[in-house]
Formats: C-alpha cells, sequence, structure tokens
C-alpha cells in the first residue's frame, strides 16, 4: 500500500511548488567553492523537484526524487530517497526522518533531530549568501558579495577574557582584526596586546593573513608570547578557574619570540594542507606563589626548557566530516628541525588528534578526543 503514498507525495510538491515547477535553474559555480560545486552536480542530475513555499511531510510520506528548496522552509519526518538542496530556506528533520542521500544547504537554516538519519554528506554553509531570481522562463540562483566588517574588536569591545596561571599571574589582553573588503585576497590584519601583571610588561602578536579562495588561507605572524605545549590538556579558561580557586595549573610554560609563515585550510573544507616554517627563539620561566582562593600544597615548579634559536618546517593535512548527528575532525603533521641548515637543535616530532563528537544513550551525546604526539628522531627542546 506504500505506492498511493508516493504518488500523493510527488503530486503534492506538484502542486506545492505551482509554477516554478519545470523551470530551468541558472546557477555559475565559483571555482574555488567546494559546496558549490557539489550543488552544480545536484543540478546537472536533474533528478529535483522544486519546493518554493512552506511544506510538511509526514512519517508515511516516501518521495522517490531529489528536493530543491528555495526560500521556503521544510519539514520532513518520512522518507527522501535522493538528495536534498536548500538555498536560502530553513530544512528541520524530525525524528524518524530518513534521506538516503545527501543534504546540501546554502544560506538557510538546518535544524535535525539525532533520530534522524542521513545516508550522504551534510554540507552546512549558513552563512554563505545568496540571491534566487524567478524570471518566466528560468530561475537564477547566484552568490551574493559577503559585506565584511572593517574592524572587528575581539572578545568585549575588544577586551579579552583574562588569565591567571603560576608564571605570569594574571595577564589582560585587547585584540582586533582590520579587514580590506576592497581588495582581493580581503587581506585582514589581527593584532593582540598583552599586559602581564607579575613582570609589569606588554607583550604581543601581530598577524597578516590573505584568502585566495573560501577554503584556503596564508600569511606572516610575529609575537613575543608565553607558549605551553599543554594547551590540548585544558583551554584557557578552565585553567583561569582551575588554578585560581585551587591551585592546580596544568600546563608547563616558556617565553618566546617567534616568527612564522602559515598556510591553512579553512573549517568548510573536509580536506585541507598543513604548512608553517617558522624561527622561535626560547627562555625560560619560573613559577612564583600566586593568590589562590583554597590554597593547598605549595606551587608546583615551572620545569626548565633548553633555551636557544631553532627554525622548523611543519607539514600535514587535516580532514573534517560532519554528517547529520557526527563531527570529525583529524589532522596529522610532522615537525622537522636541523641544526645543520639553521637553528640549534635537530629533532622530528609526530602529532595526531582527532576529535568525534556524535549520538549516545538515551538522547544524549559523545565525544571522544584523541592526541597524540612524540620524537620520532633526536629530542626536542
Amino acid at each position: 500500500m506504500k505506492c498511493p503514498r508516493v504518488i500523493l507525495a510527488v503530486g503534492l510538491l506538484i502542486l506545492v511548488s505551482g509554477p516554478v515547477y519545470g523551470q530551468q535553474i541558472r546557477f555559475d559555480p565559483r571555482p574555488d567553492w567546494p559546496a558549490e560545486r557539489r550543488f552544480a552536480d545536484f543540478l546537472e542530475a536533474d533528478r529535483y523537484v522544486i519546493i518554493s513555499s512552506d511544506t510538511v511531510f509526514r512519517a508515511s510520506d516516501r518521495i522517490d526524487s531529489d528536493l530543491l528548496v528555495l526560500e521556503a522552509d521544510v519539514r520532513i519526518e518520512g522518507e527522501v530517497t535522493g538528495d536534498i538542496a536548500v538555498v536560502g530556506g530553513d530544512l528541520f528533520l524530525r525524528p524518524g526522518a530518513r534521506v538516503a542521500g545527501q543534504v546540501l544547504v546554502l544560506g538557510g537554516g538546518y535544524y535535525s533531530s539525532q533520530r534522524a538519519e542521513i545516508g550522504g554528506l551534510l554540507t552546512y554553509r549558513p552563512n554563505d549568501m545568496y540571491e534566487v531570481r524567478h524570471g518566466d522562463a528560468e530561475i537564477r540562483i547566484q552568490p551574493m558579495r559577503e559585506i565584511l566588517e572593517t574592524l572587528t574588536l575581539h572578545g568585549l569591545s575588544g577586551i579579552e577574557f583574562p588569565t591567571y596561571q603560576r608564571v605570569d599571574g594574571w595577564t589582560f589582553s585587547l585584540g582586533a582584526t582590520v579587514r580590506h573588503t576592497g581588495w582581493k585576497w580581503h587581506p585582514s590584519l589581527e593584532g593582540h596586546v598583552r599586559l602581564k601583571t607579575d613582570r609589569g610588561r606588554f607583550e604581543g602578536t601581530i598577524r597578516q593573513t590573505w584568502y585566495p579562495s573560501a577554503g584556503l588561507s596564508f600569511g606572516i605572524e610575529a609575537e613575543r608570547v608565553t607558549r605551553t605545549n599543554e594547551g590540548w590538556v585544558r583551554g584557557d579558561i578552565t585553567n583561569t578557574l582551575s588554578f585560581l580557586f585551587v591551585g592546580d595549573d596544568f600546563r608547563n610554560y616558556y617565553e618566546a619570540d617567534r616568527v612564522a609563515f602559515f598556510l591553512r585550510g579553512s573549517e568548510t573544507t573536509r580536506w585541507s594542507p598543513i604548512l608553517e616554517v617558522e624561527w622561535e627563539k626560547s627562555r625560560r620561566l619560573n613559577a612564583s606563589d600566586r593568590f589562590v582562593l583554597f590554597a593547598g600544597d605549595d606551587v608546583e615548579p615551572n620545569p626548565g626548557i633548553d633555551t636557544g634559536e631553532v627554525w622548523t618546517v611543519k607539514l600535514g593535512t587535516a580532514v573534517r566530516r560532519r554528517t547529520s548527528v557526527t563531527s570529525l575532525f583529524a589532522a596529522a603533521t610532522i615537525e622537522v628541525a636541523d641544526s645543520s641548515v639553521a637553528g640549534e637543535f635537530t629533532y622530528v616530532i609526530g602529532e595526531v588528534h582527532a576529535y568525534w563528537k556524535g549520538p549516545g544513550f538515551a538522547g544524549h551525546a559523545m565525544e571522544a578526543a584523541l592526541f597524540l604526539k612524540g620524537d620520532l628522531s633526536g629530542t626536542a627542546p
């Protein structure tokens, strides 16, 4: 008895879509936007039915075609055997909804129950902007130029969250980013100024970045900064509160002057390269007694390091994948230093880190993280 439901559902689509059904879609993807290339492939397959009005599909409905949602809200509780593409609209997948293919959302909203299923890739670009023009013979979809802010103040009106640890005490920071929206590659200049209260001195970071495509950026940065290799253990806010209340600081620190060239992918690309060439001059830092609300043991000393200059090259790759209910990020890098070429140290360090989030039990979500780092050759300072 499923056949009548199929006919009813498809017939509903045609009625809802009205005069736009059967019109040609015109869309020219930008060459450096992978999501737009996937949308163009979706259109070229020519298996879609257009929805341009708010629509609800019941749990008993089954759609044996692709769906193209244009500036409409669509709620699905039934089954779609093909792909779904949304431009400027909102897609709601209710509990029990099943989509056999991919879901592509450009310039719209995506809201899914953890009990909904997607068989293919989820591409979600809510911040991209597109204009849909309806003509007599065709529907034209074209990207709208993003209006970037010329000045962005970090944190709260430029004031970033203060940090507190056993080496520097309190650190107060100001930060801002300036962009030139009229130039090619949208260059941005980012600056941070930090006050170290313990030593009464300032340090800072300056970073120049270019964006040749939606999925790639490169630039150069220079800074004097207190660095740690244990940032993956706890974030800045968590570590600050932990040390302030109970005196637990799970990081070790050193001071560094550094200059680096970097090339990175964006958070929206499935695969991206990692390249970094860096010069660093490091110095030791000592821990001191600090005010702690609920003091316990004596302050833990900050281990020393091998001071000196080092030149490094870091190569790697990152992979990101997201479905309706899961997200995955993984990256692997190799860092190489050779004193016979430049610097005072020779070593090879390998690093792998991954993060996964997905559905758990009884409606709860689960998260898992992996971090591996070690010397493959030589000894790092």
